[in-house]
């Protein structure tokens, strides 16, 4: 860069994971990965902070009741039960990612249209996050496991 007069503004921003992070850790914990990293759980709550941050949660308030909520639904068109999730997700644009993955072994994890299909997407109060309701492609199963979870990652660290 060539700068023709002395002076210059540099404005910075910051990711808005990284925006989150300033305003809910202290600079002495945001020098702690083990206290406000991605993968830390600050309230041993079982949620990291990355999962805090993905349902819009607060990390230093342990919650009780997860962010994920299972049912299971009939379709009266084939008399049949689906695993219906519900989840947090927030609103466009944002810089996490989130994929709701099924599995029979917990080794080999599935996601996409052929596995599950978001059924609504209604936004919250709170202008950050919208309620997303997906549902399982196959029908639930007595005779085979179905494990399922959401996957969260922030997008500038993983595809």
């Amino acid at each position: 860069y060539t700068s023709v007069s002395s002076e210059a503004t540099v404005t910075i921003h910051d990711s808005p994971y990284g925006m989150w992070t300033i305003s809910h850790f202290t600079l002495e914990e945001l020098t702690d990965p083990k206290l406000s990293g991605e993968g830390a759980d600050f309230d041993h709550d079982g949620l990291v902070n990355l999962a805090e941050y993905a349902a819009n949660r607060d990390p230093k308030v342990p919650d009780t009741n997860g962010p994920l909520v299972m049912t299971f639904e009939l379709n009266p068109t084939n008399q049949q039960q689906y695993v219906v999730l519900t989840y947090p997700r927030r609103i466009e644009p944002t810089d996490v990612g989130y994929a709701v993955a099924v599995s029979s072994d917990l080794v080999t994890w599935n996601t996409g249209t052929n596995y599950v299909e978001e059924v609504q997407a209604i936004p919250d109060a709170n202008n950050v996050t919208e309620t997303v309701t997906a549902r399982l492609v196959a029908p639930y199963s007595t005779s085979t496991s179905q494990f399922v979870t959401v996957r969260v990652w922030l997008r500038a660290t993983r595809p």
